[in-house]
């Protein structure tokens, strides 16, 4: 299954509209949010963390990306803890996961075009 699953999101939403907008807004915010996310780790900064890894898996849910909104969560949760041991590690993996789904996306709507 390719990151960006549209049938299941149109399945699930059975708005082909509705999809393409979720989709452009994914490829649209997702950088922006993915460089707060990789600030706050580089910077060591729990609260930062927690703002960005919680809105970034706010993004990606409602894509099935179940393994990318777990990371995040992970993140939010080491960061409320103050416990960032890891994180870096873990960063990288959802990093590579949330482009993977813009990618995805971002294909499907030139595809769409």
């Amino acid at each position: 299954m390719p990151p960006f699953d549209a049938v299941l999101l149109l399945r699930e939403y059975g708005d082909e509209g509705l999809v393409r907008d979720l989709a452009q807004l994914l490829v649209e915010t997702a950088p922006a949010q993915v460089d707060a996310l990789t600030q706050a780790v580089a910077a060591g900064d729990g609260q930062a963390l927690r703002a960005a890894a919680h809105k970034l898996r706010g993004s990606i849910a409602p894509f099935g990306a179940f393994d990318a909104a777990e990371s995040a969560r992970k993140l939010e949760l080491m960061a409320v803890e103050g416990q960032l041991a890891g994180a870096d590690a873990l960063s990288r993996e959802l990093v590579a996961d949330v482009q993977l789904l813009c990618d995805s996306a971002r294909a499907w709507l030139e595809s769409e075009a």
